[in-house]
């Protein structure tokens, strides 16, 4: 059996494979870097350890997302814009997803329950953006609707209006109709807090459990690695 060490060096590894793939998929789909940051958080999530190490795994996200899309040509403001709030995202997804292993009876569900919402929360602009032109939706609940999908925040750190980029206009009513972007650093921000009351309530959780005196003598749910 393959040693604590050596199975961690074989995720980090496996890790970078595939983010690499992933990246360079998206650059020759995209030029856009929000959608090459989108790409990271996205294989972040995804190849999460179990019992994750939050902070670690997206400062790790965060160098590498900054890094590539810098090595793509990107200029370096908009590089180092990125990577601090793909940082941010990853931080909130993992700390979800991490908090969604105590709370779920079947703890192997978490990841799949994170990734099904923020992919829904991502592509929100599409899948309501009919009702937002069907029942005149006034701007501020256009606004919220755009300010909800995680790709908003890294296309305005990007600086770019992708919602009136060739797919989705064709996709969504919402670029035809007068809407605005949350201030990124604020949903960044924004994105870390919400990360870090994950975190403060699977601890909760956690020694709640802990206490219950059914609970004694149990084995953990879950081991830490």
């Amino acid at each position: 059996m393959a040693s604590d060490g050596s199975t961690a060096s074989t995720r980090a590894l496996h890790a970078v494979v595939l983010l690499v793939c992933v990246l360079s998929g998206t650059a020759v789909w995209s030029e856009e870097p929000f959608f090459q940051a989108a790409a990271v958080a996205t294989a972040a999530l995804l190849l999460l350890p179990e019992r994750p190490p939050v902070l670690a795994w997206s400062a790790y996200a965060a160098l590498l997302a900054g890094a590539s899309i810098g090595l793509l040509g990107a200029p370096l403001p908009a590089a180092v814009s990125l990577g601090v709030g793909t940082g941010a995202l990853v931080l909130l997804l993992a700390a979800a997803a991490r908090l969604a292993e105590s709370l779920l009876p079947e703890p192997r569900l978490a990841i799949p329950c994170v990734a099904v919402v923020a992919g829904l929360l991502a592509m929100a602009p599409v899948w309501l953006g009919p009702a937002a032109e069907a029942f005149d939706w006034p701007a501020a609940a256009l606004d919220v609707l755009v300010a909800v999908s995680p790709l908003s925040t890294l296309a305005a750190l990007a600086e770019v209006d992708y919602l009136r980029g060739a797919w989705f206009y064709a996709h969504t009513p919402v670029g035809s109709l007068r809407y605005g972007y949350a201030g990124p650093w604020t949903m960044s921000v924004g994105y870390a807090l919400c990360g870090a009351l994950c975190l403060a309530v699977d601890r909760v959780v956690l020694r709640s459990r802990a206490a219950q005196p059914g609970d004694r003598g149990k084995p953990p749910r879950r081991r830490v690695t």
